[in-house]
């Protein structure tokens, strides 16, 4: 028996929830961000070096999705472009770069920016 021996990473990045689609690791998506919460996140990451991570919530018809109400493995995302929508808006490309999985469960809240990134 083989012991694995990938290393955890610990990051700190803004967090969105997105809706209907969901992002693996060298994947190009565009899409739309428009929830003020989410627009705060890419802003901030924009600000930064263009990293977020992405996770999908489960039901894409609630607008503010709980903590429970989102999967923990998610994708951290090179943001490609960006581009400011008259309405307010902000359509994204992104590119993903690697899994991740956000700590702590159902009780942590939407936008925590601590989760753990593991090869491959």
């Amino acid at each position: 028996m083989t012991q694995s021996k990938e290393k955890f990473e610990t990051k700190k990045l803004p967090m969105m929830p997105i809706r209907d689609v969901v992002i693996f690791p060298y994947m190009m998506t565009p899409f739309v961000v428009g929830r003020e919460s989410s627009v705060h996140a890419l802003e901030e990451a924009l600000a930064a070096d263009k990293k977020i991570f992405l996770a999908t919530q489960h039901d894409a018809s609630v607008d503010e999705p709980k903590p429970n109400e989102i999967y923990q493995v998610g994708t951290v995302v090179n943001i490609v472009q960006s581009l400011k929508l008259p309405d307010g808006n902000i359509k994204v490309l992104v590119e993903g770069i690697e899994r991740g999985h956000r700590p702590g469960g159902p009780g942590r809240a939407a936008g925590s920016r601590r989760f753990l990134t593991w090869p491959g």
